[in-house]
């Protein structure tokens, strides 16, 4: 009897020892099947925009795939770093890096988000990219223009449009404006612009021109199609502007006046 145990008690390491080994060689098979073998190799990238309007009126925000692939790649790293020892290239990579926010505002100025739906069993990754819609147009000193979103962030290169549809802002500061960037240096300022303009269309004027002045004056002006400037201040929207503007209508001779300022609260000039 005792010599049994001994026996088995001698038996055991060897069986310990062929038990690692056995997990070894598959541990190194199933990184190999991982990393190394076409099993797991991304098959197919499909990919579908969902926004037309920018394709309607020319804009430029577009890129190639190869390079929207790479973007992601680099967000999907910076999320979750080890998963750039799979690859790109490997489907586990868009398996577990997808979810949550993966667009970069400065290499995909254009794009609102991205989502991924990945196959597993084909091997294949939709990429869905919803652009950023449209809310103006900024163009620059050397007519160079912009399409920017409601934020007031330029996202993408723009004709220069003519006619209402489209809002047209025309900034006469001599700097340059960034993909990526706020078009303005304050955010409040952009808002206030915005609110005031849809005021100011809400009530039916037609809009010649939108310019904003000097930064250093915090100054903008709107030049109605047939009529006069309404002068405003980039810090605030005049209080009550909407009752304002329909009094005006009603009270003042707009072919006898050249403008109206209302850049000080409360107060309403003309000329």
């Amino acid at each position: 009897m005792l010599l049994k145990n001994k026996k088995k008690l001698k038996f055991r390491p060897f069986v310990w020892l062929l038990i690692f080994i056995l997990l070894v060689l598959a541990a190194a098979g199933l990184l190999y099947l991982i990393f190394y073998s076409n099993l797991f190799q991304v098959q197919n990238f499909d990919f579908a925009y969902t926004n037309s309007y920018l394709q309607e009126f020319d804009i430029s925000g577009f890129f190639e795939n190869e390079y929207l692939v790479s973007s992601l790649t680099a967000q999907v790293v910076k999320k979750k770093k080890f998963l750039g020892y799979f690859g790109s290239d490997n489907i586990l990579f868009w398996f577990f890096g997808k979810g949550g926010n993966l667009v970069n505002k400065n290499t995909l100025p254009s794009v609102e988000n991205v989502n991924l739906d990945v196959d597993l069993f084909d091997r294949k990754v939709k990429v869905t990219v919803d652009e950023k819609n449209l809310s103006g147009i900024i163009c620059n000193i050397k007519d160079n223009c912009f399409a920017f979103d409601k934020e007031g962030r330029v996202f993408a290169s723009a004709p220069d449009t003519k006619g209402s549809l489209i809002l047209k802002i025309h900034d006469t500061n001599d700097r340059p404006l960034v993909m990526g960037e706020k078009f303005l240096p304050k955010s409040k300022w952009i808002e206030n612009v915005l609110k005031t303009v849809k005021v100011i269309k809400d009530n039916g004027l037609h809009l010649g021109s939108i310019e904003i002045k000097g930064l250093d004056l915090e100054e903008w002006v709107i030049s109605a199609a047939a009529g006069p400037e309404f002068l405003f201040n980039l810090n605030f929207v005049p209080k009550d502007l909407s009752q304002i503007v329909k009094t005006l209508k009603e009270r003042a001779d707009f072919s006898q006046v050249n403008y109206f300022d209302m850049r000080v609260e409360n107060r309403v000039y003309y000329k």
